[in-house]
């Protein structure tokens, strides 16, 4: 599976590099969002991490009579 890490101030612009770099079949595996300060600590900006992966095989299961 190829994992990558995306960072943007918000969710939309964030799933919109997934779905570039990695295209619609991409799994979202993680997301969080935090504050980063900036100049000297006094303004502080939030950031959006979403973690997806590509190439997922995922095996289905057949029923056994």
């Amino acid at each position: 599976m190829n994992l990558q890490t995306f960072k943007a101030p918000t969710m939309a612009e964030a799933l919109a590099q997934v779905k570039s770099a990695m295209g619609h079949e991409a799994v979202i595996l993680h997301t969080r969002t935090y504050q980063r300060s900036m100049w000297l600590g006094l303004r502080r900006r939030e950031i959006v991490e979403i973690t997806a992966g590509h190439g997922l095989n995922m095996l289905t299961q057949q029923r056994r009579p």
